[in-house]
């Protein structure tokens, strides 16, 4: 407990924003380790006050909020977090975590429709985005919604299966001619 206000104290008199936010991330991690999870998140706050794309920061308070089971605080992070600097495939994750917590969680499927289609913006092919999508039209009795965007997974789906009997054929006339 000691070092864990050591390093409190010591990060509230730095100067240096860089040396500072070494020192409330080395304290978060103190505390998480010592299961004080509430200063954990008060201290990736902090942290985050001076950078608020601080990945790390970032990291560590989806993670403390995950495991303290503090939903909508979460759903703000992780909105937050896919609108940082972040590699595509990280914002993807995101946002399909973040999917998961309105509509299970928090119980806002609407939410979760419009953050999906938000989704679907970027990666308008993505099969689990677009099924969960259709579940949540169900859901929500959204059927007009829900016919339209079947039909256009129908239509999708048969274009490849298409592609892919060509391909097929092509395979069998030129290497499987007996």
């Amino acid at each position: 407990a000691e070092r864990l206000d050591a390093l409190e104290r010591q990060a509230a008199l730095e100067t240096t924003p860089g040396v500072r936010r070494a020192l409330q991330g080395e304290a978060a991690a103190l505390a998480t380790q010592r299961g004080e999870v509430e200063r954990a998140i008060a201290l990736w706050e902090m942290r985050l006050q001076a950078d608020p794309n601080d990945r790390n920061a970032l990291d560590g308070l989806v993670d403390r909020l995950t495991s303290a089971e503090r939903w909508a605080d979460l759903a703000v992070v992780l909105r937050r977090r896919a609108k940082a600097d972040l590699p595509p495939a990280q914002r993807r994750a995101d946002l399909m975590q973040l999917v998961r917590v309105q509509s299970v969680h928090l119980g806002e499927p609407v939410q979760a429709i419009a953050t999906l289609q938000e989704l679907l913006q970027s990666w308008a092919d993505d099969p689990e985005a677009t099924e969960t999508l259709l579940d949540l039209f169900a859901q929500v009795e959204r059927w007009p919604d829900w016919l339209a965007m079947g039909t256009k997974v129908g239509e999708r789906e048969k274009a490849h299966l298409v592609g892919l009997f060509v391909r097929l054929a092509d395979l069998c006339r030129t290497k499987l001619h007996d």
